[in-house]
């Protein structure tokens, strides 16, 4: 690691983080970071290889070795987690929208039966509103202080109004960064060196800065394939993305087949949510290229799990069971998922344990440190420090008992942990889990035993850090750490500069996005943000009138005990939820056993968790495509075969890559010299 890769990253860190959030919604460019695979990174990366690093040796400048872009690549994917989906999307509306909701919603307001809903909401966790002021905070952040050109003075932006929530939501996010780079240390320790997991965004990556550190790019530079496959790639979305532009003067490549024509023969796929994506299959180069990287029966596993869903959800919407799932509250498809991560992961605990046991035994000074990776020690007591803080935390200040604060913190740890999973085994450029942690309590618990405290604090939670979690932070780190790796980096220190880098971003950014939400008006400028918003108070709402229905209102969640261990006496959980979470824990535990008893088992539990999703409903097509290329070169073609054509795929994703970054740097040029957004062309997202 060396001093330049860390300013030239952490710069660059800096920049993405405060003003990604005014890229993608005031000036409306392509996405700087929508997904797990950034264009904004690895298409910068693939730039720089070919064209900055030559350019740095013709000016007889020093050029970047592969572990200084190895360095700049993580700390910049660190940073995509805070300015798109998986943060400042939503934060701020999260935080001030309710209310003005309450304002112009009489069902949040008070009613003979019960308070308000803002009652409900612990102060520290919105900003502080005002009746003097609530204008200026409110409709402020609502329309915006700018008048036409002119730009607000930083001094109208009611920063005394955002104070309180920031400390609360800022020591718990640096808490929960601490907590991830942590855990990630000590998993990828077990994925990446004991169950050699392909990681195959790093793997791509890695292949870039293939050949001597002192000299990237050198070996990949001289395959054909490589650059067969990423004249393919560029030379297609170059096309289609001037089609976009340009639509009089240049035609499309479509990259879907449309069989929706044939929705007429089989009109039951309209009772399964997403099931006419069926017949509308997508293709993205990386996304075919990922697949080829990867373990054929994943590959297939993603492939048709789109299929066996469909065929699934369609047998038991014909029977009459509800198929239908809510975002927030769940449903047959989020219990089954979530029953699905809970069995992933206690079959990632089964396969490591040894690993794992060591490691634990080892920080409390029980047993000797693991051999090859005595870092894991400290990351272990550093992530249980972080962990117990981040239950303080929110026992203190937003009022939850032990036992519901221990069950948030392990919801949001387990939906983070199988998310960085399934990246790490299938390359999926993003997964939505489809279930909430205010979800799973509410059905677990009943909204007696949670009470409207507890249900109203998760859910803002959940609006806040997993509401769209397709940009969240593990599967970065996990992609860095493993590039660091192939670049024989020390990741203890690397880790350490990724936790920094993240609270630096995290300062800077809060402040210059409000700024800027402040000047145009965050309320109007990303929708879902406000519908987000609403859904905790929703649900909250409708379960206070089934209480109140019930006679049962004035004595929720006042049953709490010892550390809220009461609770547990008054659990009802529906049936629905124990059926549903007992077969998708089923299902993942079969198949990971039947994988572990035969060899050529076909079959990956990775299908279960992601079947019926929106990943599965996208990407399918394309995983499909790109197992049954690799099944006919393996089947047909020799080894020097398969590694020109695993050259050729590396090639069509690294043109898919800098093809976005391409776009995105013409409708910036476009968006300064007109002031106008531009046409909107994104690769893959």
């Amino acid at each position: 690691m060396t001093r330049r890769s860390i300013v030239i990253g952490l710069v660059l860190a800096v920049f993405v983080a405060a003003f990604g959030y005014a890229n993608d919604w005031i000036c409306r460019l392509p996405y700087v970071a929508s997904d797990l695979m950034p264009v904004s990174v690895y298409g910068a990366l693939v730039l720089g290889l070919v064209a900055i690093n030559p350019v740095l040796t013709a000016l007889k400048v020093r050029r970047l070795r592969g572990p200084e872009w190895a360095v700049i690549c993580a700390l910049v994917l660190v940073s995509c987690t805070i300015p798109g989906p998986g943060l400042l999307w939503q934060f701020h509306n999260a935080l001030v929208m309710p209310h003005h909701f309450a304002r112009i919603t009489p069902g949040w307001q008070a009613s003979e039966q019960r308070k308000p809903l803002l009652e409900h909401v612990p102060k520290a966790m919105l900003v502080d509103v005002k009746e003097a002021h609530e204008g200026e905070v409110v409709n402020g952040f609502l329309q915006g202080l700018g008048h036409g050109a002119e730009m607000p003075s930083v001094a109208d932006v009611p920063w005394s109004a955002w104070l309180r929530p920031y400390l609360f939501y800022v020591p718990l996010i640096i808490l929960g960064t601490l907590a991830t780079v942590c855990l990630t240390l000590i998993l990828h320790v077990q994925w990446s060196r004991h169950e050699h997991l392909p990681f195959p965004m790093a793997e791509f990556a890695g292949a870039l800065l293939g050949g001597s550190p002192d000299a990237p790019f050198t070996e990949l530079s001289r395959r054909r394939p490589f650059w067969i496959g990423f004249g393919v790639a560029f030379g297609i979305l170059l096309m289609n993305g001037s089609y976009a532009w340009w639509p009089q003067y240049a035609f499309a490549v479509p990259q879907h087949v449309n069989l929706r024509p044939l929705g007429t023969l089989m009109p039951w796929l309209s009772n399964v949510p997403g099931g006419r994506d069926l017949l509308f299959p997508r293709f993205f180069f990386a996304i075919i290229g990922l697949a080829f990287l990867i373990k054929a029966e994943v590959a297939l596993s993603v492939g048709i799990s789109l299929v066996v869903y469909v065929v699934t959800f369609g047998i038991m919407a014909g029977l009459g069971v509800q198929v239908n799932n809510e975002y927030m509250a769940g449903g047959i498809l989020g219990f089954q998922l979530f029953g699905a991560y809970v069995g992933a992961a206690l079959f990632v605990a089964y396969t490591g344990r040894h690993f794992y046991w060591s490691v634990v035994k080892a920080a409390f000074g029980r047993g000797d440190p693991p051999p090859d990776a005595a870092f894991t020690v400290n990351a272990c007591r550093l992530f249980l420090a972080a962990t117990f803080a981040m239950v303080m935390l929110l026992r203190v200040a937003a009022g939850l008992d032990l036992l519901v604060a221990s069950c948030v913190v392990f919801l949001f740890g387990l939906l983070f942990v199988i998310v960085t999973r399934i990246n790490a085994e299938t390359g999926l450029l993003f997964v939505q889990p489809t279930w909430q942690p205010v979800g799973i309590l509410l059905a677990f618990f009943g909204a007696h035993a949670l009470g409207p405290t507890c249900i109203i604090v998760v859910g803002i939670l959940c609006v806040v850090l997993t509401i769209d979690p397709r940009v969240c932070l593990m599967p970065l780190v996990s992609n860095g750490l493993r590039l660091a790796e192939t670049q024989d980096l020390k990741l203890p220190r690397l880790g350490g500069w990724l936790v920094g880098g993240f609270t630096l971003c995290l300062v800077v950014a809060l402040p210059v996005t409000l700024y800027l939400q402040y000047t145009v008006g965050g309320g109007v400028l990303y929708g879902w943000a406000n519908s987000a918003t609403r859904m905790p108070f929703d649900l909250l709402g409708r379960e206070l009138h089934r209480l109140a229905a019930m006679g049962t209102l004035e004595t929720a969640g006042t049953a709490t005990g010892l550390f809220g261990l009461e609770r547990l006496t008054q659990a009802v959980p529906t049936p629905t939820f124990l059926w549903a979470a007992g077969a998708g824990l089923v299902l993942v535990f079969a198949c990971s056993a039947a994988r572990l008893r035969w060899s050529k088992w076909p079959i990956h539990p990775v299908m279960f968790l992601i079947w019926g999703t929106l990943v599965s409903r996208w990407f399918a097509g394309s995983f499909l495509l790109g197992w049954f290329i690799k099944w006919l070169v393996l089947h047909y073609g020799s080894q020097r075969i398969y590694r020109e054509a695993r050259r050729f795929f590396i090639g069509m994703i690294a043109g898919e890559m800098l093809a976005g970054l391409f776009w995105m740097l013409v409708g910036g040029v476009y968006y300064l010299i007109t002031q106008v957004p531009p046409p909107l062309f994104r690769v893959h997202l």
